[in-house]
This record gives C-alpha cells, sequence and structure tokens, in this order.
C-alpha cells in the first residue's frame, strides 16, 4: 500500500482517470507467476516483486493495463499488441521515475538495457510481444516521449489518453501522435513498425 500511495499521484496525472473501486489481488501458487489485468482488477502472483531486477515493476505494468484497457489490433498481417506491451513496461518504471522513486541515471540505465536486449529485434509487429520486443518497443516510446516533448507542449500521456479513447490501438498510435503534435513524427516512421 505504501509504494501505490508513493506512485498514485503520477498514475492520476497521467492516466486522467480513477475508478470508483480497485480489486488487486495477490496470491501465491498454483496461480500462474506472472500478472493480469482486468477491469478496474489486477492479479498478481505473490512471488512478483514490486520492481523487479530490471528496474521495471510487474505492479505497475498491470496498473497501466487496467487503467488504459488498451488492446492491440491483430491480424493475419500484423500484430500491434507491441504497443499496448510497450506502454505497460515504459510506464511500469518511468511512473516510479517520476514520483521521484528513482535517480534520472537509473532510468537512463534501465533503457540502455532494454535497448541491448531488443537490439536483435527488425520488426515489432510481427507475433505476439514479448521479452525482446517489449524492450525493444520501450525504447521506441521513450523516442517519441521526447519527440513530442521536443516539438510540442504535450507528453506520450497525451498520446495515451487519446488512444484510451479508442480503446483499440493499431496504426492510429502515428495518426494520434501526429494529431497531438501537429506534423508526422519521425519515430514512428521507423523501418521497426513499417
Amino acid at each position: 500500500m505504501t509504494f501505490m500511495n508513493f506512485v498514485w499521484p503520477e498514475i492520476q496525472k497521467a492516466f486522467d482517470t480513477r475508478p470508483k473501486k480497485l480489486l488487486m489481488v495477490a496470491m501465491g501458487d498454483p496461480m500462474w507467476r506472472g500478472g493480469l489485468s482486468a477491469s478496474n482488477s489486477l492479479f498478481l502472483h505473490a512471488d512478483r516483486p514490486l520492481v523487479s531486477e530490471n528496474g521495471t515493476s510487474p505492479l505497475l505494468h498491470e496498473m497501466t493495463h487496467m487503467f488504459t484497457r488498451l488492446k492491440g489490433v491483430v491480424t493475419e498481417h500484423a500484430n500491434d499488441d507491441w504497443i499496448v506491451e510497450g506502454l505497460a513496461e515504459f510506464y511500469s518504471f518511468d511512473l516510479l521515475y517520476r514520483a521521484g522513486g528513482m535517480s534520472k541515471d537509473r532510468r537512463k540505465k534501465i533503457i540502455e538495457k532494454l535497448a541491448k536486449w531488443g537490439a536483435d529485434v527488425k520488426n515489432l509487429r510481427e507475433g505476439p510481444s514479448k521479452g525482446p520486443v517489449t524492450a525493444r518497443a520501450v525504447v521506441l516510446m521513450d523516442e517519441l516521449d521526447r519527440e513530442i516533448r521536443r516539438k510540442s507542449d504535450a507528453s506520450i500521456d497525451d498520446l495515451t489518453r487519446a488512444l484510451m479513447a479508442k480503446r483499440k490501438v493499431s496504426r492510429r498510435l502515428e495518426a494520434a501522435a501526429e494529431d497531438i503534435v501537429g506534423e508526422p513524427l519521425s519515430t514512428l516512421r521507423s523501418p521497426l513498425i513499417n
């Protein structure tokens, strides 16, 4: 509860919403050893740390899914799950950073490690977003946030809230970002997503 109270103001600022009720369940075996989220609820295995060794937070990852309720559009030609998972993992450490729970240097090291892990990824849109794909998606989200901030008074939070209104995300990411900034963004013209 202390961790949640510490980060809660940043969650509310980022997503500009708050549920009337929130169910959080932590349980040991035989529950699946990960986390799952649903409408106003999340389930996390009791062995999952609040903050993992790589600096990301499984709890904040699932909280992001719960608040945004985004679903990636999956077709036979492409899988846009990377957007949903990339945002959730981005917020899983960035919210903690914003709350003062880590230094700028620590945040930079997290991005560097994720970049290294996802260095061999050639296309984010192939298959479900796991491991290296999600790691590379986080790096792209960080680059996107910096570009949005450079070119406007907005941030990735504004983009996330715009996507939340649509619920299903796909190539709409590019259009939504362009609507916010008023011009195309080079980050979203990456060969990783085209």
